[in-house]
C-alpha cells in the first residue's frame, strides 16, 4: 500500500513518521506539504503555489491520497484534479496532532 499524505502542512508531524514507518517496511509512502512546519519540520515535498510537476511519479502509484487532517482541502482537490492519479486510488482525512488529543471523541 501506498500512501501520499498532502496538506498545507504536518503541524504534529504525524504524517512524516507514518510515511517513514510504511517506507522501511516496504511500502513507499509521501508526504506533499505547500510550505514548511514552522518548527523546523522536515516534510519530503513542499509544493510551491500550486505547481504539481514533481509530484507526477509519486502519484501515480499511490493507492491512497490522504489529507494531512488541517482543512486545507484545496490542495487534496488539486491534487486530485492535476496529477495522473490511477482509477482506483482511495481517498482519506486524518485529524491528527493537538485538535485530535485534545478531543478525540469529536473526531
Amino acid at each position: 500500500m501506498k500512501l501520499l499524505f498532502c496538506g498545507q502542512h504536518d503541524w504534529a508531524n504525524l504524517c512524516n513518521r507514518i510515511a517513514r514507518a510504511l517506507t522501511a517496511a516496504g511500502h513507499p509512502s509521501r508526504v506533499i506539504t505547500e510550505r514548511a512546519h514552522p518548527f523546523g519540520y522536515q516534510e519530503d515535498m513542499v509544493v510551491d503555489g500550486g505547481h504539481y510537476d514533481d509530484l507526477a511519479e509519486a502519484a501515480m502509484v499511490a493507492d491512497w491520497l490522504i489529507s494531512t487532517g488541517d482543512g486545507n482541502y484545496e490542495l487534496l482537490d488539486g491534487l486530485r484534479r492535476d496529477l495522473p492519479l490511477r482509477a482506483d486510488v482511495k481517498f482519506g482525512v486524518t485529524h491528527a496532532g493537538t485538535a485530535f488529543r485534545r478531543n478525540a471523541d469529536y473526531y
